[in-house]
């Protein structure tokens, strides 16, 4: 008997193939699911490093004494411009997949496999 629906794939799971916290997240057994809640814990931290850094005026990025110049349109950061650039990422627009560009750090960049996929 179904006890949830996963947040990241949508699918029924039952207690024994999935875990629902205290916080309200429902979280499937699938590699894939646990990979992303995971990998939002981490972008989390990430973020709050970065805002730390920019309220001290200094690049999001780790070790960059260097003042921002650019923001990354994934998670909102600012960053120096070699540590921001223009990228082509592949987005879907109803069913139509398309390319455009985008500015991101290399953390963002990294993240996008996990994230293209159900």
């Amino acid at each position: 008997m179904p006890v949830g629906t996963c947040q990241y794939c949508g699918r029924a799971f039952c207690s024994g193939h999935g875990e629902r916290d205290h916080d309200g997240q429902e979280v499937c057994a699938r590699k894939r699911c646990r990979q992303k809640k995971a990998d939002i814990a981490l972008h989390l931290e990430y973020k709050a490093r970065v805002a730390r850094r920019n309220a001290a005026g200094l690049c999001g990025q780790e070790g960059c004494e260097t003042r921002y110049g650019g923001q990354c349109s994934k998670c909102r950061g600012f960053f120096c411009m070699a540590h921001v650039a223009p990228r082509e990422e592949t987005v879907r627009k109803g069913l139509a997949t398309v390319s455009r560009m985008a500015a991101m750090c290399d953390h963002c960049w990294r993240r996008r496999p996990l994230w293209s996929r159900t």
